[in-house]
């Protein structure tokens, strides 16, 4: 646990990401998850064509809070996520999580994107973080 717990949480290198794989298995044994969370949490990461679409979309926005967000490409992205939504087996929870998310930012003005680094407990900024690691998750 030690091990895992002292992986960086941003900016990891392929040798640590590797090694806290490895350690999935003995945590998942000590915290005694049963295989269908283990499941969840090993294999049912968000994927799909439309969800696929909806990365490519976020990944659009502009970079960095002080420069606004891109109204259309929020909504192209939780229109995608919502389509992905309404697939089978598609863990709808996290999509609809991701969908408010990016409403809320759309909504956002520009002063309220510029202060959101300010605190972690900001609104605008659990949102940024949420879909950050919503769509990275070819890294969790």
């Amino acid at each position: 646990m030690r091990n895992f717990e002292g992986i960086p949480l941003t900016s990891e290198t392929p040798a640590q990401v590797a090694a806290s794989h490895r350690d999935w298995s003995r945590l998942n044994t000590f915290f005694k998850l049963s295989p269908a969370q283990v499941r969840v949490l090993d294999h049912d990461l968000p994927a799909g064509t439309f969800f696929a679409e909806a990365k490519q979309a976020f990944d659009r926005e502009p970079v960095g809070a002080s420069g606004g967000d891109n109204v259309a490409l929020l909504g192209a992205a939780a229109g995608y996520l919502d389509l992905q939504a309404s697939k089978p087996r598609s863990r709808a929870i996290l999509y609809a999580a991701a969908v408010a998310d990016l409403t809320s930012l759309a909504r956002a003005t520009r002063s309220d994107l510029a202060k959101s680094g300010s605190s972690l407990t900001n609104p605008y900024r659990q949102d940024i973080t949420y879909l950050d690691a919503f769509f990275q998750t070819d890294r969790l």
